[in-house]
């Protein structure tokens, strides 16, 4: 097989499912708009099941800049 097929084989395929990022303390933060517990906001968490793993890349990024914020905001 050359490169380029064992490429498209490796690109074809998706990764593993992405895991939710739910650790089980679900405390929304309304003036902030996210869960204190996963930093997601509603669409993210009630949207998660339904998304591809590009889809949830891109809330795990929302939610690292919504954590990395409360951090800063010292909460």
């Amino acid at each position: 097989m050359s490169l380029n097929q064992m490429t498209k084989v490796s690109m074809d395929k998706e990764p593993k499912e992405i895991r939710s990022p739910c650790v089980s303390v679900c405390v929304y933060n309304l003036e902030e708009n996210y869960c204190t517990g996963c930093f997601r906001d509603l669409h993210d968490i009630d949207g998660w099941f339904a998304m591809n793993n590009t889809e949830k890349r891109e809330a795990l990024r929302r939610c690292k800049k919504n954590r990395r914020k409360a951090l800063l905001d010292g909460r």
